[in-house]
């Protein structure tokens, strides 16, 4: 991100309507030591979890663009891709046997049928 995560947030209270004096008191703290947090460069993980909260948003996607973190939710979604192009060709395969048993059954119905046409 271009702006200070203190920025960020303060960015994100204002928008929606969240006092700097609430914001402190829900993750317990003074006005003016919230107010210094949010001019600092880094905020504590349990303070970016309460204000997550409060927001109901997560704030650590702050960080999903910067290195190392953006790396590894790249190989992460690399991952997940891989996974689910796997079980997507299993679904098909496991279709395709779904299918093909109930023509076999549909056949030996038939020829019961006509082996035993009294039935």
């Amino acid at each position: 991100m271009n702006i200070p995560i203190g920025k960020y947030i303060s960015q994100k209270l204002r928008s929606k309507g969240i006092l700097n004096k609430d914001a402190a008191t829900f993750i317990g703290l003074s006005k003016s030591a919230f107010e210094k947090i949010l001019a600092q460069n880094d905020i504590y993980g349990s303070r970016l979890l309460k204000l997550s909260a409060l927001l109901d948003e997560n704030l650590f996607e702050y960080y999903e663009s910067e290195e190392p973190i953006a790396s590894y939710r790249k190989k992460e979604l690399e991952e997940y891709e891989a996974k689910l192009t796997s079980l997507s060709e299993r679904v098909e395969q496991l279709t395709k046997r779904v299918l093909d048993q109930e023509e076999v059954i549909r056949l030996l119905k038939e020829k019961e049928q006509f082996l035993n046409p009294s039935k």
